[in-house]
């Protein structure tokens, strides 16, 4: 019986088997970090941001939105003016009697 040798498989580094693995030209310096490149890059940045910020709260620009929702404005502003009409009067404003029967705010 004779034993068959079998053929060594090629090396990993062999262009036959990683045709991808080609040399990638490498852009100079010059090219990516002209003056022009970097501020185009910031200004798209910037576009892009203004497009975001736009997307998410551009009916707020343009609409008539009440943004006073929920508690701030039935609580807090009522709470507000009368903390500011009993600092007017020279008191100061250590009890609120319009909660409930009356309610401490400090």
């Amino acid at each position: 019986m004779s034993k068959k040798r079998r053929p060594k498989p090629p090396s990993p580094a062999s262009p036959d088997l990683h045709p991808a693995s080609a040399p990638v030209p490498v852009p100079s310096e010059k090219e990516t970090s002209s003056p022009e490149n970097l501020a185009q890059s910031r200004f798209l940045g910037i576009i892009s941001l203004v497009i975001v910020f736009l997307a998410f709260f551009g009916r707020l620009l343009i609409s008539r939105v009440d943004l006073i929702f929920r508690d701030a404005g039935g609580f807090y502003y009522p709470l507000f003016e009368f903390i500011q009409t009993q600092w007017n009067q020279g008191l100061i404003p250590l009890w609120n009697p319009y909660e409930n029967a009356g309610v401490p705010l400090i």
